[in-house]
């Protein structure tokens, strides 16, 4: 692909005492690459290990770390505190995205967004709702959202993958149970403190009638995280914060949501993402209404 597209790569470049995947040369800075296929979201670490090789090397210098597993829940957010951003995090759908567009488009998006606002893993691809025909499509945020004969057009930011499982399948019932015809796209920044950055990126590219919702997670303190979001988001959108985790829309009776999820995803024997979504389709809506208040905001913001 880097060669299809003329950027000169190099691969498995050799030092001593280390070895980086390649290289390939873009405008006129060179960017060092790593790619991973693993079976398992890549930790913090490995993304430390290779930030260090970049450290090292030409002040300036950029590395872009693919991992076609994408990150663990503490990656983006370990990364995103720190005073240097010179890694930049490719996932599977972005390939996707370099494959169905290009991949200097999505480098660009990526590159605007962490020079803008400190982004490291800018997700060029979002979940694209259609409440009329039910499908999930995946389209870019760098595109107009949604056709012109909906109703609305809303974008959503949410923390990770889980959360945009739950959101995509309450949304897609919310707006079929209401007869509401938008378009929704929902991105996961794949973490909190990315949360709000990755918002400040996504809203330049919205068109003028797009509405933008943040949904994070409250981990057992609301007001404080009700504080940052206030503090860090820089443009209109509206809020929601669920408490103490977006798994206790389906079971709000549990002090540890996601735990619960968990144990009974191992229990069934599927797997968490397969087992979120089922979860998620069996939640009465009405009885959720009248219990949470977290959903409350979020139903009415999805159909107002």
């Amino acid at each position: 692909m880097l060669n299809a597209e003329e950027l000169e790569p190099r691969l498995r470049v050799r030092l001593s005492g280390e070895e980086i995947d390649g290289s390939f040369h873009f405008g006129d800075r060179t960017y060092l690459l790593e790619a991973k296929w693993h079976g398992s979201p890549i930790p913090a670490s490995s993304i430390y290990t290779f930030k260090g090789k970049v450290d090292g090397k030409l002040s300036g210098t950029i590395g872009i770390f693919v991992s076609m597993s994408g990150y663990s829940e503490e990656a983006v957010d370990a990364l995103t505190a720190g005073k240097q951003v010179n890694v930049l995090l490719f996932d599977r759908s972005d390939i996707e995205g370099c494959i169905a567009h290009s991949f200097r488009r999505v480098l660009r998006a990526k590159l605007r967004a962490a020079a803008e606002e400190g982004v490291v893993f800018f997700p060029f691809e979002g979940t694209s709702i259609h409440a009329t025909d039910g499908a999930v499509n995946e389209h870019s945020p760098t595109d107009t959202i949604g056709p012109a004969n909906v109703r609305d057009q809303i974008a959503m930011i949410c923390e990770g993958q889980t959360d945009r499982v739950v959101l995509t399948r309450f949304s897609q019932r919310i707006l079929e149970e209401q007869t509401v015809r938008a378009n929704v796209r929902i991105l996961a920044a794949q973490g909190k403190l990315a949360t709000p950055r990755v918002a400040n990126a996504v809203f330049p590219l919205l068109t003028k009638d797009s509405r933008l919702i943040v949904v994070v997670d409250g981990d057992g303190d609301r007001v404080e995280t009700e504080k940052i979001m206030s503090a860090e988001i820089q443009i209109p959108c509206d809020v929601v914060v669920v408490e103490p985790e977006i798994e206790a829309w389906l079971v709000p009776d549990s002090p540890a949501p996601k735990a619960e999820i968990r144990r009974r995803s191992r229990e069934e024997g599927k797997e968490y993402l397969t087992y979120l979504a089922k979860a998620t389709e069996q939640v009465d809506l009405q009885w959720l209404l009248a219990r949470d208040s977290s959903f409350r905001k979020f139903h009415g913001l999805l159909v107002a």
